[in-house]
């Protein structure tokens, strides 16, 4: 079908599919009056996108890179997508991930027509009371609508595609290896190795022959020629949490490989040639590390090619309730649990609660809870809060939530303009800037896109 056909029907009864072609889908549906376009995943600026309102999304193994890459484009955000899997895929974590992240359904190969039928008459039914919404896609293992959230997932997915190194800074718990994979996932490195090393887990001893290999007879018990994470990770991306706690020899090693390209396992002269992506991360202050001259300051450099902060949980407070209730489900599908809601106690603590452990500790918390509740709601002494004693001044910190709660909500409804939300919130400007300094808030994250 043409582009200027497709222009005349609009998008009434329109259907993109992508991926390899099933032998007669196309000419059935289009014998059922859907008209019908096909292309390839890789086609990211194919014209007709506006004009399908519905799409059939071939998804493997090989290919969910692809396809995460082509769902997280604004351009097939409108489409409602249907998944079509060989029954062997459904198994695969990465394909369950994905289905479950941005389609409307999906059917098994060999596709039985009037089943797929009737969930596309279905899916361009919910496709025309779709109301525009300014908010990425949903990403497998993130969860959250708080501005400074999605901001932050609008810059992996920038990130994400380009293939350079990443400095990624956020507290514990914050889900940094999950940022990592989500920024391999969406690169053209998707297909290959993805590895993770904790720099701070490594023996001292240890780490010039976990990172970069080693010859036999290097050193004592070193019987055979091992290939270290780097050289393991050609192709693929390498994610260094705690970059910050790598000792100073191996720091140089790194810094050779960022800036040539090549390694020397540890005993042996040849340079070897590596093709991988370095993603690191740290929760401590690398700036202070370099005064203290416990990391090398060209390192940090080559590292913060672009630099991520992850916003810690006490920052999105407005996220606990989606939070909480995805994680219910998670453990209560895992347990075999009946699923509970948070008793209203519960949640006014979790909000007034520092959450010094972020995400994980949250995460912890529901679990335990799920497990140890006895009623039909989860209690603050489900989820191990000691009470007062854990909180010693919680008037203070609830007065504090409510204070920056209430600045950005005004920031939101007036469009970051100072000006407007002082107004609206009854102080001078000069105060309304001392309260967004003392809570850390910008504006910026609030305006509206004029352009």
């Amino acid at each position: 079908m043409s582009r200027q056909e497709c222009s005349r029907v609009g998008a009434a009864r329109c259907m993109v599919i992508v991926g390899v072609p099933i032998l007669g889908l196309a000419e059935g549906l289009e014998q059922a009056g859907w008209h019908v376009l096909q292309t390839s995943c890789d086609v990211i600026a194919f014209a007709p996108w506006q004009q399908a309102s519905v799409g059939l999304l071939r998804i493997t193994r090989l290919t969910v890179g692809e396809c995460r890459r082509l769902l997280m484009q604004g351009s097939t955000s409108h489409i409602r997508w249907i998944a079509l899997l060989d029954p062997e895929e459904r198994e695969d974590l990465r394909v369950r991930a994905l289905v479950d992240d941005f389609c409307f359904d999906f059917c098994t190969v060999p596709v039985p027509l009037l089943r797929l039928l009737s969930i596309a008459g279905h899916a361009y039914g919910m496709a025309g009371l779709r109301v525009p919404v300014l908010r990425p896609l949903p990403v497998a293992g993130f969860v959250g609508e708080h501005p400074a959230f999605l901001g932050f997932l609008e810059d992996l997915s920038r990130v994400g595609a380009m293939d350079v190194t990443v400095l990624l800074h956020g507290e514990t718990g914050t889900g940094k290896e999950l940022a990592a994979r989500f920024i391999h996932d969406c690169s053209a490195r998707a297909k290959s190795p993805f590895f993770s090393v904790n720099c701070g887990s490594l023996a001292p001893n240890l780490v010039q022959s976990e990172l970069f290999g080693n010859e036999k007879g290097a050193f004592t018990g070193a019987h055979e020629r091992r290939v270290g994470y780097i050289e393991a990770t050609d192709g693929g991306t390498l994610f260094l949490d705690e970059i910050g706690d790598m000792p100073a020899e191996a720091q140089v090693s790194m810094l050779r490989f960022l800036q040539e390209g090549t390694i020397i396992r540890l005993g042996g002269s040849k340079h070897l040639k590596v093709d991988a992506r370095i993603v690191a991360a740290t929760h401590v202050d690398l700036v202070q590390s370099i005064r203290e001259r416990t990391f090398r300051e060209d390192l940090y450099h080559r590292l913060r090619v672009c630099q991520i902060s992850i916003p810690p949980l006490r920052e999105r407070l407005s996220d606990l309730p989606l939070l909480s209730a995805h994680f219910i489900r998670k453990y209560a599908d895992k347990f075999g649990l009946p699923e509970r809601h948070l008793s209203g106690e519960a949640l006014a603590l979790m909000q007034a609660y520092p959450w010094p452990g972020n995400v994980r500790e949250l995460e912890n918390r529901i679990c335990q809870g799920l497990i140890m509740a006895r009623g039909r709601v989860l209690t603050p002494a489900d989820m191990g809060f000691e009470g007062p004693a854990e909180s010693p001044d919680l008037l203070r910190v609830q007065r504090g939530a409510g204070e920056k709660t209430s600045l950005q909500q005004s920031l939101s409804i007036n469009g970051g303009d100072c000006a407007l939300a002082a107004h609206e919130i009854g102080v001078s400007r000069a105060t309304f800037y001392r309260l967004l300094a003392k809570h850390g808030i910008s504006p910026r994250q609030f305006r509206k896109d004029l352009s």
